[in-house]
Parts: C-alpha cells; structure tokens; sequence
C-alpha cells in the first residue's frame, strides 16, 4: 500500500501543524494547484514553506529533513518548537501532517502523512510517522535501534510488529522507508521491497489482531 501511495504523481490539499514556530496549537491551510502565501513580515510565511518542503522530504524521499538548508534556515529544534510562555514553557515535540490526492484523478480518495517531530541532538528527527488512505493505516515509530510498526485495515484486521534495526555510521540518521514498513507485514518480498542494503533488520515480537496470522518473524 505504501509504495503505491508515495510513487504516484500528486497535489497538495492541505498542510496542518502544530506547535511549530509562531504556530501555537493546531492550525491548518488548504493548498489549491496555484497558491499564493502573503502576509506581513514575522508572520510565518517562511516557516510554512520550509514545512512544506520537510513533509515532502519525509513523505517521498525518506529522508530526515534539515531545516536549515537554504532558503529556509529555521535554525535548531529549540528554534523551531514553539515556546509557549517562553523558554520557560518549552514543548518538546512538534506535528505536522501533509495530505494529498493522486493528480491525475480528481476523485480518488486523499491520502495523509502525520509526521512527529522530537529532538535528536540539536535537530528535529520525524520519530513517529503514520501514513492513511481509504484502505487503512500505517504508523512507524523509529527511536535509536527500534522499529515499532503497527498498521489497521479498514476490513477489521491490524498487525503489531517490532524490529531491531541496525544502521550505519552516520551523522544523521535514516529513516526506515515506509513502504518497507509496510511490507514487513510478511515473510514473502519482492526486490523492492526489502531494506537498503546498509541497514539490517532483526524481528523482536509479532502480533496480530483478531485472529489473523501474525506477521512472520525474518
């Protein structure tokens, strides 16, 4: 289901957010084919467009955004979370959620990517990502070596799956692929499917809900 939805071509119809920046709380906007962004200065028009740009980051390259690459450089985590009363009252986490549609059918059903930002250093890392159609969901909840993975169908069925994964030495972490994710929900991969070479997985527990198979342990 994963790689089908994050490899067709899309619009844009909405992007949500909270506690990021100057946006206390849950705010939302719609996004047409053509959309134009004006306000007055300081008043979160860069902030939107580098959320923009994370989300889609996160969505189809599976890459951990870096929110200080030009032209949006929002600085660090402390930086970007909102402060609410000041540094006093800090909030240690941020959401945002992208939802599209396929663009080349205008009634096809929408597609959304909740992302949750926590600090990983200095800098935001996506640590909780849940992907959701029409047929179901997927939520992959990555900290330090553990994959925790859980995804509902709208048939009535849901799987639990949590995996040791081993990655390289690097600055900054990956993220496992969803549509990787998604396709641990069996024993049987096509080449596509599987992990990327430098990253190795190891099966902890399965579970599956009402009565199903569990997922097979690889």
């Amino acid at each position: 289901m994963a790689a089908a939805l994050l490899e067709q071509r899309v619009l844009i119809e909405q992007i949500a957010m909270r506690d990021f920046r100057c946006f206390y709380g849950d705010h939302s906007a719609r996004l047409a084919p053509l959309t134009l962004v004006v306000g007055e200065n300081s008043t979160g028009k860069t902030s939107f467009l580098a959320l923009v740009r994370a989300l889609w980051e996160v969505a189809y390259n599976d890459q951990v955004p870096d929110f200080k690459e030009e032209p949006y450089d929002l600085g660090s985590f402390s930086e970007i979370v909102h402060r609410r009363g000041g540094s006093a009252a800090k909030i240690e986490q941020f959401e945002a959620q992208l939802q599209t549609r396929a663009a080349d059918d205008s009634d096809s059903a929408s597609t959304s990517l909740s992302v949750i930002f926590e600090r990983k250093g200095t800098a935001p890392f996506p640590a909780v990502r849940r992907i959701s159609n029409d047929k179901g969901s997927i939520r992959a909840e990555q900290e330090n070596g553990t994959l925790r993975i859980r995804a509902e169908l709208k048939t009535g069925s849901s799987w639990r799956k949590e995996v040791q994964v081993r990655f390289p030495q690097t600055e900054v972490m990956p993220l496992v692929p969803l549509h990787f994710a998604w396709a641990m929900r069996g024993n049987t991969r096509k080449a596509s499917e599987r992990p990327p070479q430098d990253i190795e997985e190891r099966c902890v527990s399965a579970k599956c809900d009402y009565g199903k198979a569990p997922p097979a342990c690889t």
